[in-house]
């Protein structure tokens, strides 16, 4: 059975100013899926197509931007777009902010159920980042990471593999279950870091983690967000030192 196939395209155009603009698009062929089903089978996906257009300024500038533009096809056929952007400033060599953001909305996104359940799902995504990094002197630094993906997702259509492979089949909603989720993924560091001597260090790290999956309600964002962050799965404070004995 043909398992995937691809070509890609891609233009990176850089202008007097040092500006860019990256221009790509890839096609993949219908081929034969049998790890999305967890072990229930092998089944059809459809042709699709991803198409992305960005812009970024001047990297070198004390202060830079830029973002992206993105069409997806689905496995089972509909229509997702992602939006991507992201602020620098490095007002000098001592300090460094970093601002991401991407969002995806998806239609038609496909996962495994129950079985040999399969259904289609249309969800919003979002995924910020922060970063800060500050060097105190040579030897000493400070930095702090924040990175989080919110899902929210609506069940659409469901489908059955089949026994023999081939196309999925359409099927009723298997059961009263609700379908809908949501998740919510946190992740945030600070850390300090002290070079005692070549290949020597001291680190002070905090970290705090949670990973959160459930049905979907009525919270926005900000409230996933909140409510993940008060239940971490790691909340951890640790000193660690590493020494190079020897010349």
């Amino acid at each position: 059975l043909f398992t995937g196939g691809s070509f890609h395209l891609s233009n990176r155009s850089v202008f007097d100013n040092l500006t860019q603009l990256v221009v790509r698009f890839s096609h993949f062929l219908g081929s034969y899926d049998d790890l999305n089903s967890f072990g229930n089978g092998t089944y059809r996906i459809e042709d699709r197509s991803h198409l992305s257009l960005g812009w970024g300024s001047d990297r070198s500038k004390e202060l830079s931007f830029g973002g992206s533009l993105g069409y997806m096809g689905e496995d089972m056929g509909g229509d997702s777009y992602t939006y991507r952007a992201y602020l620098s400033w490095r007002p000098d060599d001592r300090l460094a902010f970093d601002l991401m953001l991407s969002a995806l909305d998806r239609d038609g996104w496909l996962l495994h159920q129950d079985g040999s359940y399969m259904a289609t799902f249309s969800a919003d995504q979002v995924l910020p980042g922060i970063s800060l990094e500050y060097f105190i002197s040579a030897k000493q630094q400070l930095k702090f990471v924040l990175q989080w993906v919110g899902i929210k997702a609506r069940g659409k259509d469901y489908y059955q593999i089949p026994e023999m492979t081939g196309d999925l089949i359409s099927v009723a909603k298997p059961d009263a279950a609700n379908h809908d989720f949501s998740v919510s993924q946190v992740s945030m560091q600070a850390r300090y870091r002290w070079e005692i001597a070549p290949l020597s260090d001291l680190y002070l790290v905090y970290t705090r983690q949670s990973d959160m999956a459930g049905l979907l309600d009525d919270e926005d964002f900000s409230e996933i967000f909140k409510r993940s962050y008060r239940q971490p799965v790691t909340d951890a404070l640790v000193l660690k030192l590493r020494y190079r004995f020897g010349s």
